[in-house]
C-alpha cells in the first residue's frame, strides 16, 4: 500500500508497480477475460478479494507450490468447525476454507473425504530483504514509543503527585 500508515506501506507500492498508470490507460477495466499468474509463497485463496470475478466466476483457478523446498512440515491436520474455519494448531492462526470455491484443470473441488485438512507454517521474514526487515524493526520501535508514551506520562503525573 502506498499509505505510511498501514503495515505494508512501502513494500511495493502503486506506483512502483504501475497501477496509476494502468488505471489512467484502461480506465473502467475490471480484469475481465485477462488471466494472471501470482508467484507467492502464501496466497490464501480463500481471502474474500481472491473468491470470485465480477460475473461470478472462481478468481483462483490452481494453487501449486512451486517452491519445491519441502522445508514446511505438513503433517498437521485440523478439521474445519460448523462455520468452515481451521485453527493451525502450531500457530492459532485461522483460516476460512472453502473448497467448492476452488478448481483443478476446470473442475471443483472437493473436501478431503475425512474432512481434515494438511496445515503447515514457516515464517515469511527469512525470505525478506534486509532493508526491509530493517524498516519494518524501526517502524515497530516508533509505534511501540507512540503505544507507551501516554503510560509513562501517566506513571511519572502518579509520582509526582504521590
Amino acid at each position: 500500500g502506498d499509505d505510511a500508515g498501514e503495515a505494508w506501506a512501502g513494500v511495493i507500492d502503486t506506483v512502483t508497480t504501475g497501477v496509476p498508470a494502468l488505471r489512467e490507460a484502461r480506465a473502467g477495466a475490471d480484469g475481465t477475460g485477462v488471466v494472471v499468474a501470482v508467484l507467492d509463497t502464501g496466497v490464501d485463496p480463500a481471502a474474500p478479494g481472491l473468491l470470485v470475478t465480477p460475473d461470478g466466476r472462481p478468481k483462483v483457478v490452481d494453487v501449486v507450490d512451486a517452491t519445491g523446498s519441502g522445508d514446511v512440515a505438513m503433517s498437521t491436520t485440523a478439521t474445519p468447525d460448523a462455520d468452515g474455519w481451521l485453527t493451525n494448531p502450531a500457530t492459532g492462526r485461522r483460516l476460512k476454507v472453502d473448497a467448492s470455491a476452488w478448481s483443478v484443470d476446470g473442475k471443483p473441488c472437493a473436501p478431503p473425504a475425512d474432512g481434515a485438512y494438511r496445515l503447515g507454517a514457516k515464517r515469511t521474514s527469512p525470505l525478506w530483504p534486509k532493508p526491509l526487515l530493517s524498516r519494518l524493526a524501526r517502524e515497530r520501535k516508533t509505534l511501540h514509543a507512540r503505544s507507551a508514551a501516554p503510560i509513562r506520562a501517566a506513571a511519572v503525573a502518579a509520582r509526582l503527585r504521590g
